[in-house]
């Protein structure tokens, strides 16, 4: 099979999986929904762009009604979007971003497979690499970043993880030697995406950082262009992304001037690097040490993180209540569950790249310095945060594969009971953290359970909206919170608060109204400042795990307190009761 076809091949692998997610409703697009409350924001903001709204306007106006809800998220997702929806808005299609919504990720996901089939293609032979996509199709992290239904910039950020990984290998290989320039690009896309592409960078700058300290010449020059080019590319994303006026702002969690000065250190550090005389570790090793020194002289919060400004309610409130932020830490069962999904192939991808890089040579042992330099970098960032599950992920997909091919390789040769045993101890390996998760799974929720609960439908709210007369400029007091963003999207009005961790206000007035055992007056104060006409509720079995309040016990159990009425919705979802405020 010419290796073209396996690269065809991977690509309907990979589509199969997906749509096999959705045809079993193991994800929230089976039932006819996006994925979470960021998909539903993610459009807000673009249809906000669509129209009318400013470039350089971070506030989504539909949300946190009717003081808006500042986003920390930045505009090239949104462009991608935008560049989708065109033809199919010039086709005539009314609904053109929602459909550009449903498949950016997936379409992302087949680019993803082709910058890995561009960086490996005769390095792993066609066999090899389509097992290593088999791998990628199935990594669970990787299989909810890429679903359909999920527009969402992670799925960007992945891709270019995936692109500096291809052209890594192309440097270390020496196959390619003019790559610095899409490189550094590929660095300064992920950054402007979301902070925690300052992750790729430190993959990059790792690899080489170590060509340069132990090469020096060529490879030295090589850093500093890598360098130039991101600090270069990032002070023109960061004039697109914002005005002049901010230019000099800091903020941790958006492209700002923060990001700027940590490219511009990067670039000082490797130029001086460079020309200092004397052992190159000893040289490069004293600049980012200075560098590190000024970095943290000038930005105190500098190894804080992305939500460095987030204040101890914030973080009590909102990032220690969301999972993605939470460690995969194995102590307790959700935690163990977890670790062993998502980092069931961390044992055999260690083995496998240090067997590579200490015996392979040519662009094999290529592919396992750059490996190597992922694993390093994304196990203790996954470890601590799960979001970065599907990221470490990617650097388990291609030395599982490998691993798997040589021992079925040996074990053609082998006799049948050391081939019998070795194939044991592979699959251990490679799918034994799932074996432990689903056991897990089973003792601990009663069962195995693959299908989601459904996502609440708000299209009889919007049904009953309507026929109340309410305006597009009316305002809907929506709970839970992760929904605020589909009730704006599917009612055409405006919501409340939003579960992001620039929105205190919002959560605490969310509180106070649903969640206060005070009188009712509270609750009727937050709706009377607001200006809010509706409230909207949805039943749903995380919110039930949760002791509410005496106001929601009352509006789940029917009882309707005096300051609201109750609206008829016909047909609709039945988890979804709405009332109008007296």
């Amino acid at each position: 099979m010419p290796l073209m076809r396996w690269f065809g091949a991977s690509c309907l692998v990979f589509l199969a999986v997906q749509g096999l997610v959705v045809w079993q409703d193991i994800l929230p697009y089976g039932h006819g929904a996006l994925f979470d409350a960021d998909c539903y924001t993610r459009l807000l903001k673009v249809q906000q762009l669509l129209d009318g709204g400013g470039w350089f306007d971070a506030k989504v106006t539909a949300l946190n009604a009717p003081y808006g809800l500042d986003m920390h998220w930045t505009r090239p997702f949104d462009i991608l979007l935008l560049v989708l929806m065109a033809p199919l808005a010039l086709g005539g299609d009314s609904q053109a971003l929602w459909h550009a919504g449903l498949v950016v990720s997936p379409l992302l996901g087949l680019a993803t497979i082709a910058v890995l089939y561009r960086g490996l293609a005769g390095i792993i032979g066609g066999p090899a690499f389509l097992l290593s996509m088999v791998f990628f199709s199935l990594q669970r992290g990787i299989v909810q970043v890429f679903t359909f239904g999920r527009p969402d910039h992670h799925s960007l950020l992945l891709f270019a993880l995936a692109a500096a990984f291809s052209l890594l290998v192309g440097v270390v290989s020496g196959r390619k030697d003019k790559v610095m320039v899409p490189l550094g690009l590929t660095a300064t896309l992920a950054v402007w995406v979301n902070p925690e592409g300052l992750l790729l960078v430190l993959v990059c700058l790792l690899v080489l950082g170590l060509r340069a300290i132990i090469q020096g010449g060529a490879a030295a020059r090589q850093l500093t262009a890598f360098a130039l080019v991101m600090a270069a590319g990032i002070l023109v994303a960061l004039a697109v992304e914002r005005p002049a006026a901010e230019w000099l702002m800091v903020e941790y969690d958006r492209l700002s001037a923060f990001h700027a000065a940590i490219a511009l250190v990067t670039l000082a550090v490797a130029v001086a690097g460079e020309r200092l005389g004397g052992p190159r570790l000893v040289a490069y090793g004293a600049a980012a040490c200075v560098g590190a020194v000024v970095l943290r002289l000038t930005f105190p919060d500098f190894f804080h993180g992305p939500f460095a400004s987030v204040g101890p309610w914030g973080k009590r409130m909102v990032l220690d209540k969301v999972t993605e932020l939470q460690p995969l830490w194995p102590n307790n069962p959700v935690a163990i569950f977890n670790a062993l999904m998502d980092l069931d192939g961390l044992p055999a991808a260690v083995l496998a790249t240090g067997f590579l890089a200490w015996r392979a040579r040519g662009p094999l042992r290529a592919v396992a310095l750059v490996n190597g330099a992922g694993l390093a970098v994304f196990i203790p960032s996954a470890a601590h945060v799960l979001r970065e599950a599907p990221s470490v992920q990617l650097f388990f997909v291609v030395p599982m594969a490998l691993l798997v091919m040589a021992v079925f390789a040996w074990a053609r040769q082998a006799r049948p009971v050391a081939a019998a045993g070795a194939a044991v101890a592979t699959l251990l390996l490679v799918a034994g953290g799932d074996v432990g998760a689903a056991t897990i799974h089973a003792l601990h929720w009663q069962g195995l359970r693959l299908v989601t609960e459904r996502n609440c439908d708000y299209s009889g709210l919007k049904a009953a909206l309507d026929a109340d007369g309410a305006g597009p400029d009316t305002l809907v007091m929506a709970f839970p919170l992760d929904d605020v963003g589909a009730v704006a999207w599917t009612t055409g009005r405006r919501s409340s608060g939003g579960p992001y961790h620039r929105d205190e206000m919002g959560i605490g007035d969310a509180m106070t109204l649903y969640g206060d055992e005070a009188p009712d007056a509270n609750a009727q104060g937050v709706a009377a400042r607001r200006g809010a006409r509706y409230v909207a509720v949805c039943r749903t079995m995380a919110v039930e795990k949760v002791s509410p309040s005496r106001l929601l016990v009352r509006l789940y159990r029917g009882r309707t307190p005096d300051w609201l009425e109750r609206l008829d919705m016909p047909g609709g979802d039945p988890r979804v009761a709405a009332y109008r405020v007296r």
